[in-house]
């Protein structure tokens, strides 16, 4: 298994943002790092007085991401560019697993649908309890749209994210839970 590019990775990170100290997601889950969510095993290691370094969250999000990338990697069955497996590996780590291996978008892909795919990111812009859209979800879906199509039929557009660290403010919504 390959690992995501370091443009995707570098993706993620500016959407996810770093937290040292725990916190509760918008989705409402704990939360630490990169947008790790603490599991029950882990709520005694991250207590609310622990504080991550850079470094450590940034292990960890990679661990995590081997995860995403490996099922991102055996559920889709059609062809890739780096761009395209980095989007989806984005969007699995924020909507989770089974959200989207049971996704539209997946179905479409891997009928070799690539537009209606990268349509059906957009449509996964909510969030919380009860779920509603959150702004900073619909600008990482559409970010995550854009760099699926960044390579699509030999076209090849340069991604610029210009967001500012503080305008791209961790929205916490975990991967595994919305």
């Amino acid at each position: 298994m390959e690992a995501i590019a370091e443009s995707g990775l570098s993706f993620i990170k500016s959407w996810e943002g770093f937290r040292a100290n725990k916190y509760i997601c918008a989705a409402g889950y704990p939360t630490i790092g990169y947008g790790h969510l603490i599991s029950p095993m882990e709520a005694s290691k991250y207590s609310s007085t622990y504080s991550m370094t850079e470094p450590e969250a940034l292990a960890l999000l990679n661990h995590d991401l081997a995860r995403y990338t490996k099922i991102v990697d055996n559920s889709v069955l059609v062809p890739l560019t780096p761009t395209q497996r980095a989007s989806l590996i984005s969007f699995t780590f924020n909507v989770g697993i089974k959200a989207f291996s049971s996704s539209t978008l997946l179905k479409k892909l891997n009928k070799k649908d690539y537009a209606g795919a990268a349509n059906e990111l957009t449509r996964w812009c909510h969030g919380g309890k009860p779920p509603k859209v959150i702004e900073g979800l619909k600008r990482r879906r559409e970010a995550e749209k854009r760099m699926f199509l960044s390579e699509v039929k030999g076209v090849t557009v340069k991604l610029t994210l210009l967001l500012s660290r503080s305008s791209i403010a961790p929205l916490g919504i975990g991967p595994d839970y919305v």
